[in-house]
């Protein structure tokens, strides 16, 4: 049975899964670091500089790219 939502796990233990990590807009020193970190910890993560790209582009890049996930990291008052 096929429906219209995704399935995340259809592709688990075939293809590994490319995760695209980038920061909001404006970042600071701290938080340019911790998204520096966070790509390390995922296996096949990589950095996207942000710039002046709103979200829906950003999401058809990944698409265009083969990305499967999208973390965007934000700060409150200069923490990540």
């Amino acid at each position: 049975v096929s429906t219209q939502l995704d399935d995340e796990y259809k592709w688990a233990g075939v293809e590994d899964p490319k995760i695209m990590v980038t920061t909001s807009r404006d970042p600071s020193s701290k938080l340019k670091q911790f998204a520096k970190e966070v790509k390390l910890i995922f296996p096949n993560g990589q950095r996207m500089n942000r710039g002046k790209h709103d979200i829906g582009a950003l999401v058809r890049a990944c698409k265009a790219g083969g990305v499967t996930d999208l973390i965007i990291i934000h700060e409150h008052r200069g923490v990540p």
